[in-house]
């Protein structure tokens, strides 16, 4: 009972791979299917699910998306460098600026005081 319970697992966890034929139909549609029929029928290669795949697999469409997602990742790092280079450029120009917003705001509250003991 348990020899046939692993026996099935097993066949059912295994990965499925076969050939896939494109093929014409009688009105001219493309239909891919398992077996080849018609004498337009051409075997199509598909890769395999993601997960564990054969050796191999890889093919130039997988290397250029890889190439530019790393490129894309050098160039994202290389901007956030620039962000953080700029920032600290600015700095100077932020603490300047806080400090005249602060001293803007003592000189209103003062002369606020001032008003209010006037009155």
């Amino acid at each position: 009972m348990i020899r046939s319970g692993v026996l099935l697992l097993a066949l059912v966890c295994a990965p499925a791979f076969g050939q896939v034929h494109k093929c014409k139909d009688a009105k001219g549609n493309t239909v891919f299917a398992d077996m080849p029929w018609g004498a337009s029928a051409q075997p199509v290669n598909v890769k395999p699910p993601r997960g564990d795949t054969p050796d191999g697999w890889r093919d130039e469409a997988w290397d250029r998306q890889f190439r530019n997602l790393k490129q894309r990742e050098r160039a994202e790092a290389e901007n956030e460098q620039r962000l953080k280079e700029i920032r600290e450029a600015n700095r100077p120009l932020d603490n300047l600026a806080a400090d005249r917003k602060e001293r803007r705001c003592s000189d209103l509250k003062r002369d606020l005081d001032v008003a209010e003991s006037t009155v």
